[in-house]
């Protein structure tokens, strides 16, 4: 061996002891981290075990129930529905002259069978068998549901107590929650400092003494973090937990059902828990990597929160905090305000003194305030009325949730009061957010004032595009002024003239997060809408025409209703509350008119009508009121003001008394209904006059509706009358451009029709 081989092998001995020594004392700094890591995870789960035991146990019940389900689910899917996996050519009658009717049947069927069929040769064969593995695959994909209300479902009594035993375990073990999650963010830095002590990367480090030394900080932290875990308040509360006395709930019968349908939305986000749902899967797939982590490294501290989240719910709420600036688009029903409130929850555990400020329409304010002080532990101050001055006093002085309407906004000044105290808003939340689309407004003007003295800022709102998405595009602004111009740089789609939607969603993914109901709430019932046509009455036929020829285009929409003594709307609908009264059903019916509202009232025994004109104190009377009705209790609504902010479950029928202009507005109301806790099959009746404005309108929608899902539903995340009180509506002129639009083409097709001029 030549002096220069020695001498390039000993330097490169000496090369890797020195990079040997260099990394030691970071590596032995990493071990031990990850020992006090491990230790208190060991802790926490031998303190959290009766807690994982029953989960374990719920989740071992339900193995059984959800095959079962796949099973059932398969065999009630019709054979042709292999053709939405491109099966195709079949002779379907030959097939389903065998007997195959469900794929259930073809999944019994083996290749060489088939074949023996007349008519079916051995391509058709395989294509049959590989179609039902696909749509077998894609059934086994589905959520699960959770056991239905009645519990007749084989296994389902077990799953219930399971579930409902598992529930109270958690009120006494939630702190388990929040130190695993402290703990896998410990761990995953943990994960990234060894990343950094790998070689090559960390070949050089003996030459950079300083680096050596940040890393045994790190490893030093880390460990510490873990012990301070194992001392912290929340271990020892966790330790001190005990499990609830056993033999207070009913096993079976009557009493199980009621106790299940009671906590019908918990027990579905503890069934979800055990089968291992997070509800965050195709959304997170659409996200930064950057953002993704930021979410995962987001603990949640719920102490005092009185609510069990869904899996999409925790990921909601660590999205507003890890993201900072959000619109929260979840379709109604699903739980927005939850989410908001343990944002909300969070922020004040780590920094107690911690401003909320949440700005709404007047018409949620009580809702809003009873929520917070009834399900958490936050304090909660009304800027309303006579309330105002104190409330607004208290929060700048001691932190809160401050709870203000959109039209006390504008007189409020706020954002000077905020600076002259010195102090800023560490969440702003503004519910409805489309009431404040119009940078015009004075309430968005005040909105956005606030919203920059604030450090995280929440749009909320199931219907952020209402006409089009330029709409949506300018609430966006009130996040960051610059998303708008992001927004509409691009190529235009064809047909709309609008930004293409694929790259409109694309481009908005990291702030917008929208899941629906169907994606998420798979114990859901079912939601049956049925059109109900009817013919008008000569004496209401010479009052609708009347109006065409005036061209009232309010008087026209009303008249298919009122139009005289007798009304064909009306003799239908006392048919339809008879069935819903035989069935057990309460019902909700919602008219944008309040003459119709006051007819209405007239010819039925109603528990009442919400419009804008009730005080708060009396809507939440009569809410209470239709809570504790008997069945077949009926509920009135002017549909601008009891459309948006109510929760009743304990209606399962809804009856839209005429189309409105906007498919926001009847959404909105069907969801009052149709929402997370709904334990019934939600019936939806559409009240429609023949050969009248109605028609036309009812297509209107229709339009809205598809141009509304290629825009906003696809989410890679997954005019209003003034009688409905100062919040009715948004400030918005171009609003009344589009209702306007709308009345012409009416009032235009309706004279067409009867031969008049338009």
């Amino acid at each position: 061996m030549t002096p220069l081989v020695v001498a390039g092998s000993t330097a490169g001995i000496a090369l890797g002891v020195a990079v040997a020594q260099g990394l030691s004392a970071p590596r032995r700094a990493l071990r031990r981290a990850r020992r006090s890591i491990r230790r208190t995870g060991r802790a926490v789960a031998r303190a959290a075990r009766p807690l994982d035991r029953s989960l374990d146990d719920l989740a071992r019940a339900l193995r059984p129930f959800v095959r079962a389900q796949k099973e059932h689910d398969l065999a009630v899917t019709p054979l042709r529905s292999l053709r939405d996996v491109g099966v195709s050519h079949i002779r379907w009658g030959v097939v389903e002259s065998a007997g195959i009717e469900t794929l259930g049947d073809l999944d019994r069927w083996t290749e060489r069978r088939l074949i023996d069929l007349d008519g079916v040769g051995e391509k058709s064969a395989r294509e049959l068998l590989e179609g039902v593995r696909h749509m077998r695959a894609r059934i086994d994909a589905e959520p699960p549901r959770p056991p239905l209300p009645e519990l007749s479902e084989k296994g389902a009594p077990k799953i219930a107590a399971l579930a409902l035993d598992t529930l109270d375990l958690l009120d006494s073990y939630g702190a388990a929650d929040t130190l695993r999650s402290d703990l896998a963010r410990l761990e995953r830095a943990r994960g990234v400092l060894a990343r950094e002590l790998r070689f090559p990367r960390a070949a050089l480090s003996f030459l950079r003494p300083r680096r050596q030394a940040e890393w045994v900080a790190r490893a030093v932290e880390l460990a510490r973090s873990a012990d301070r875990l194992l001392s912290g308040d929340l271990f020892s509360q966790l330790a001190k937990a005990s499990a609830p006395a056993r033999g207070g709930r009913p096993e079976k019968g009557s009493e199980l059902v009621d106790a299940y349908g009671e906590r019908f939305a918990s027990c579905a986000a503890v069934i979800e828990r055990a089968l291992g749902g997070a509800g965050s899967g195709a959304i997170a797939s659409a996200l930064s990597s950057e953002l993704l982590a930021a979410i995962d490294d987001c603990t949640l501290r719920l102490g005092g929160l009185d609510f069990t989240l869904r899996g999409y719910q925790d990921f909601g709420a660590r999205f507003i905090l890890a993201r900072g600036r959000t619109l929260l688009g979840d379709e109604m029903g699903l739980g927005k305000t939850v989410q908001a409130l343990a944002a909300a929850t969070t922020l004040t555990h780590e920094s107690p003194g911690a401003r909320i400020l949440v700005a709404m329409p007047a018409s949620l304010l009580h809702q809003w305030v009873r929520t917070v002080r009834t399900r958490t532990r936050l304090a909660v101050g009304l800027a309303h009325g006579s309330e105002k001055e104190p409330a607004v006093a208290q929060w700048l002085a001691t932190g809160g949730v401050l709870a203000v309407s959109y039209a006390t906004l504008r007189t409020l000044d706020l954002a000077r009061r905020l600076d002259a105290s010195g102090v800023a808003i560490d969440l702003a939340v503004a519910d409805e957010a489309h009431y404040v689309k119009n940078p015009a407004a004075k309430r968005t003007q005040a909105l956005t004032a606030l919203f920059e003295r604030s450090e995280r800022r929440c749009l909320m709102t199931g219907t952020p595009l209402e006409n089009h998405p330029d709409e949506f595009q300018r609430i966006l602004t009130l996040l960051d002024p610059d998303l708008e111009a992001h927004t509409e740089r691009g190529r235009h789609d064809r047909d709309s003239g609008f930004l293409d939607p694929t790259l409109f969603r694309r481009r908005v993914a990291e702030v917008y997060l929208r899941r629906t109901q169907k994606d998420v709430l798979t114990e859901l019932p079912a939601r049956i809408e049925q059109e109900e046509w009817v013919e008008l009455t000569p004496a209401e036929r010479s009052a609708y025409d009347a109006a065409v020829g005036e061209g009232n285009f309010m008087a026209m929409r009303r008249l298919t209703t009122i139009g005289a003594a007798e009304s064909a709307k009306f003799a239908r609908l006392a048919e339809c509350l008879e069935e819903h009264r035989e069935e057990g059903r309460k019902v909700l019916i919602f008219s944008y008119f309040l003459d119709v509202l006051a007819r209405l009232a007239e010819e039925f025994v109603t528990g009442g009508t919400i419009h804008g004109g009730v005080a708060p104190a009396e809507r939440d009377v009569l809410i209470t009121r239709f809570r504790e009705a008997p069945p077949g209790a009926i509920l009135l609504g002017q549909i601008v003001a009891a459309g948006v902010g109510l929760d009743l479950q304990d209606a399962s029928a809804v009856v839209l008394v005429e189309p409105q202009l906007k498919p926001a507005l009847e959404a909105q109301a069907i969801a009052r209904a149709h929402r997370m806790g709904q334990t019934r099959r939600i019936i939806v009746h559409r009240l429609l006059a023949e050969d009248t404005v109605d028609a036309h309108l009812r297509t209107r929608l229709a339009m809205k509706e598809e141009l509304f899902d290629r825009y906003v539903e696809g989410s890679l995340l997954e005019a209003a009358s003034g009688s409905a009180g100062r919040d009715a509506a948004p400030e918005d002129s171009s609003g009344d451009a589009e209702s306007r639009s709308i009345a012409e083409e009416a009032i235009a097709a309706e004279r067409a029709r009867l031969g008049g001029t338009s």
